[in-house]
């Protein structure tokens, strides 16, 4: 075999495994049997017990079983079943290209997964995905169960580097609590989407904050340098005064009573946020006391609000 960038990557990082049910075809051309290479083998085998450690920090697929190709200089691994740490493999797929050739290949791995969202969420709080500074989250707070899809792909060269691992996932979470995730609050309920990818993590769905039903679209950068925007917060909820003031809009000068609200808090980058808020007035008492103006509860009337913040003040 020839000591190939893909090589290494398999004999470094594929280890463990038991085989069995081997099958190996030799095409040798009949017109130039000299040429005969690796890439002329054809190869399928069933295995047990692999673990697939693709790159420190992130955590390694381990007890997996199922079937293998090799064909076209293409390693093609179906996955029936395995662990990644205390998550369960039920399906997946690994493919690395490139196996007899000089240059590097690619590394594709797809996992569907299922279990606890504390552990996937200290899977993209390291490298290469790094969310765990950016969103705030402490993974050991995180409650719930998931369904996930994730895909890795990277070079199969010596010491890439952390950038080179791209990692998207994409989820249904279920029974949740996130803690501190708006605002200092959690959010429980569920069922929600989380999707990382494009260097954003994003989650979207239904829950509660502060005890009010919020239906919600919560997206952070992983980089707010390079991004369009640090954070997006989309949510129609019923507010309270808190909540009013957890979000930087303090309306007591003119009303009081909970408010049925579409927000959108729009970060540009890091303390420089505008808060666009529409407000069904009907529920609310309103009042505008320079012109002696009353607007009691149940009468219809819609409220808009711009703010914007720079910091923790209202400009």
């Amino acid at each position: 075999s020839r000591d190939t960038n893909a090589a290494k990557w398999i004999t470094r990082d594929l280890s463990g495994a038991t085989f069995k049910n081997i099958n190996i075809t030799a095409n040798i051309p009949e017109d130039d049997p000299g040429s005969f290479s690796g890439k002329d083998v054809d190869v399928a085998f069933d295995y047990e017990n692999l673990k697939v450690d693709y790159r420190a920090p992130l955590i390694p697929a381990t007890e997996t079983k199922g079937s293998a190709t090799i064909k076209n200089d293409v390693l093609d691994i179906h996955v029936d079943s395995g662990k990644l740490a205390d998550l369960n493999v039920t399906d997946g797929r690994i493919m690395i290209t490139e196996l007899a050739s000089d240059i590097p290949g690619v590394a594709t791995i797809d996992l569907v997964i299922n279990g606890p969202m504390r552990t996937v969420f200290e899977y993209i709080s390291l490298d290469p995905i790094n969310l765990g500074k950016t969103i705030g989250i402490d993974p050991k707070q995180v409650a719930g169960q998931g369904d996930y899809k994730v895909n890795v792909t990277f070079p199969t060269a010596h010491d890439i580097p952390v950038d080179a691992v791209k990692v998207t996932v994409d989820a249904t979470l279920r029974g949740t609590r996130l803690p501190g995730i708006v605002h200092c609050l959690d959010l429980p309920g569920g069922p929600l989407d989380l999707k990382v990818a494009g260097g954003a993590f994003t989650i979207s769905g239904k829950g509660a904050l502060d005890g009010a039903p919020i239906d919600l679209v919560y997206s952070e950068y992983i980089d707010p340098s390079t991004a369009p925007y640090a954070s997006d917060i989309q949510a129609k909820l019923v507010t309270t005064k808190k909540l009013r003031d957890v979000f930087g809009v303090n309306l007591d000068q003119f009303m009081t009573g909970d408010l049925p609200d579409d927000i959108h808090y729009k970060e540009a980058k890091p303390g420089d946020v505008t808060v666009d808020v529409k407000i069904d007035m009907t529920p609310a008492k309103a009042f505008i006391e320079p012109f002696n103006y009353i607007k009691p509860v149940g009468s219809p009337g819609e409220a808009t609000c711009v703010a914007v913040l720079k910091g923790d003040k209202i400009q």
